[in-house]
């Protein structure tokens, strides 16, 4: 499963230019969940984050859990937003 999403996740990144030339061990956590929201938003429709059946500590869990599938391979590399999480 990690593979599906971290291969999606890149192939949205180029896409939509989304990490814009940035490297991800300098992208603050901020900017990263504002990305993953960007990119499950697009795989699993906008309504995902706008639906009122969720609260907010759920949404954020939801980011959270998406990053670790898609950058599960990173965990010992010392990434700002993994660090800030």
């Amino acid at each position: 499963m990690n593979e599906y999403y971290k291969d999606r996740y890149q192939k949205f990144s180029e896409e939509t230019n989304l990490m814009s030339n940035k490297s991800l061990s300098q992208m603050s956590k901020e900017e990263m969940d504002s990305n993953l929201r960007a990119f499950m938003s697009h795989l699993f429709g906008a309504d995902v984050f706008s639906s009122k059946a969720l609260t907010a500590e759920q949404k954020q869990q939801l980011v959270h859990s998406m990053m670790i599938f898609v950058f599960a391979h990173r965990h010992n590399k010392g990434d700002r937003f993994i660090v800030e999480t």
